[in-house]
């Protein structure tokens, strides 16, 4: 499952460069145009794997507290290095202008930045100026925040006793998804940003972490989740593609 996380996020940046380079959509986008391209796609499998492996996680901690400690030490390092590497960069690609653009970043920001996984607090005037995707830093990271987001609602989801109803998890799911075609289908030049997307995959693989025992690996199901991936354009991607793709991973 870490062996998918990598190819999943090296996906994510392989489509971003096309995209922030100013060549509009990577060449194989058009082969998953239901699923968001390339980046879309792999960003979803990532929310999957992410909700069946957090979920397992909460399962196997004894307190809220050890959970909380291991999601933070995950997540928040690394994110660390990351928006400080990718600030040096910026500097870097602003030339003559790096110490101006230094001085542009409120003090603030740093904080802010680090501390609530945001990486558009480096986004200024001269950040990459005379790119075709002018002012942006860091365009891959933007989801880690809404990952973590994921993880505390796990937290208080298992903290209040409500994960202990697998039920109430599968509910959730399923307004998720429903709240994500709406918005697919009447918001859809936004629709593959809005949370509901992310809640319905990462609670997919929530979902089936909790009835794993009870989810066969068959064959013929997997065919039927390989069909219903080709249909997903004749009908709302968001109703098809969650169960379809999360049993494809898996079953894989």
């Amino acid at each position: 499952l870490n062996f998918l996380l990598l190819i999943f996020a090296s996906a994510v940046l392989f489509s971003h460069n096309w995209v922030l380079g100013g060549f509009k959509d990577d060449p194989l986008g058009n082969f998953l145009s239901s699923l968001g391209g390339i980046a879309g796609a792999a960003v979803n499998g990532f929310f999957i794997i992410s909700g069946f492996l957090i979920m397992g996680s909460w399962e196997s901690r004894k307190s809220a507290d050890s959970y909380l400690r291991a999601r933070v030490a995950r997540i928040w390092p690394a994110f660390v290095v990351a928006f400080f590497v990718s600030l040096l960069i910026a500097a870097f690609a602003a030339g003559g202008d790096w110490l101006r653009y230094l001085r542009s970043i409120p003090k603030q920001s740093y904080v802010v930045g680090t501390f609530t996984l945001d990486p558009f607090e480096l986004e200024r005037p001269l950040s990459f100026v005379h790119n075709p995707y002018p002012k942006t830093v860091n365009g891959s990271m933007w989801t880690i925040r809404i990952e973590f987001c994921c993880y505390m609602a796990v937290a208080l989801a298992g903290s209040i006793g409500l994960l202990r109803r697998r039920w109430l998890v599968a509910l959730f799911t399923a307004f998720a998804i429903c709240l994500a075609a709406y918005e697919q289908h009447f918001l859809p030049e936004v629709a593959w940003l809005r949370w509901a997307r992310f809640a319905a995959y990462f609670g997919a693989g929530a979902l089936l972490y909790l009835y794993r025992s009870h989810v066969p690996r068959n064959g013929w199901l997997a065919l039927l989740c390989f069909g219903l991936l080709w249909t997903a354009d004749y009908v709302s991607p968001y109703f098809t593609v969650p169960v379809a793709v999360t049993y494809r991973i898996f079953y894989a």
